[in-house]
Parts: C-alpha cells; sequence; structure tokens
C-alpha cells in the first residue's frame, strides 16, 4: 500500500487520467478553432456535443518571430533571460473573433526601428505593416529580462524612453492566435 494506506495504483491512475484529460481538451479546442463539424474522432473515441457560447475561447494574438536564432544574433540580449518570440498584437481576444480569423496565418514583416534597455527589461521597438491592428500602443518584442523581471515591463519601457531610431531590420513573422491555458 502507498500514502495513507492506498493502492499506489490508484495514483498512477489518477495521474494518467488528468493527463488524458488534458489531452482531451487540446483536441476539443482544435476542433472548436477549425470550426468543424459537431462530431469529430478524439483519438479513437468519438465526441459529440456542442460548443457554447458561454465558454468561448479566448488568448492571445500575435506576430510570432520566424527565426529567433537571428534576431538574437542581431540584437545581442542584455539579460539572463532571452524572449525575443513575438509581437503581442491583442491580448485576450476570443479565437473566432472576425478579425482574428482574418489575421490567423499570414505571413508579415515586421520593422525593427529602435532598441531600449533599462531597469531590467530589453525590447526593440517595431512598426508593423498596414492593415495589421495592435492593441499595443507601443509594438514591440521583447529581447530578454532580468531574472526575476516579468517580460511585460517591456510595454513601460517602451512607454517611457524616447524613440531613437537606433535600428534598421526586417523580421519575418506568422500571425498566431494562443488560447489562454485552463486553469
Amino acid at each position: 500500500t502507498g500514502k495513507g494506506g492506498c493502492n499506489p495504483l490508484i495514483y498512477e491512475i489518477d495521474y494518467i487520467a488528468s493527463i488524458y484529460v488534458d489531452y482531451l481538451y487540446s483536441k476539443i479546442i482544435q476542433i472548436f478553432l477549425s470550426k468543424s463539424s459537431k462530431f469529430e474522432s478524439l483519438s479513437g473515441y468519438n465526441y459529440l456535443g456542442w460548443f457554447t457560447e458561454e465558454a468561448p475561447v479566448k488568448g492571445i494574438l500575435m506576430a510570432v518571430v520566424s527565426d529567433i536564432a537571428a534576431l538574437v544574433a542581431a540584437v545581442t540580449p542584455a539579460h539572463e533571460k532571452i524572449h525575443a518570440h513575438h509581437v503581442t498584437l491583442a491580448f485576450g481576444v476570443t479565437a473566432d473573433a472576425a478579425d482574428v480569423l482574418d489575421l490567423v496565418g499570414r505571413e508579415i514583416n515586421v520593422v525593427a526601428f529602435d532598441a531600449v534597455n533599462g531597469d531590467g527589461v530589453q525590447a526593440i521597438r517595431v512598426k508593423l505593416p498596414d492593415g495589421i491592428p495592435c492593441g499595443n500602443a507601443h509594438p514591440h518584442i521583447t529581447v530578454s529580462t532580468a531574472d526575476g523581471v516579468p517580460p511585460v515591463k517591456s510595454n513601460e519601457l517602451c512607454a517611457t524612453v524616447p524613440a531613437a531610431d537606433t535600428l534598421e531590420m526586417t523580421i519575418p513573422c506568422r500571425i498566431e492566435f494562443v488560447p489562454f491555458k485552463p486553469r
């Protein structure tokens, strides 16, 4: 017997079941995002159901950097934690919003025009192509942060440090929607 006189097999079964539930949840999200039929096969099991409006899939719309290594080679990270992977276009949007659906999958080029560093965070400001909306007043890519400094701090840095037009670099990106993790 294991903890508290319980069979250790029960703990193992519970662990495996929780992993499978997470897997099924991700498959259901994929089905929802693909807007496929209401009847789908989930790894050999069939799912028949309806997706309700009460729980829309929310997440982040971002322009994901296509070649992080090239970006990091061009802009040397100043801090320990390297990010350099996306421009946040919209935060907390729903996956089925018309403007999100129109943008997902598009290949774009953003142009880096300035590098800023301070208060444990480093970022590059970028210009987005015409027609690409951004909910952020100062579109940027967080390049690196010091230990304990959250990447979101780059918003404050870009808002307070004047632009100096010290950089000119084209960065290929792909627009993607990343759903929030369930709680």
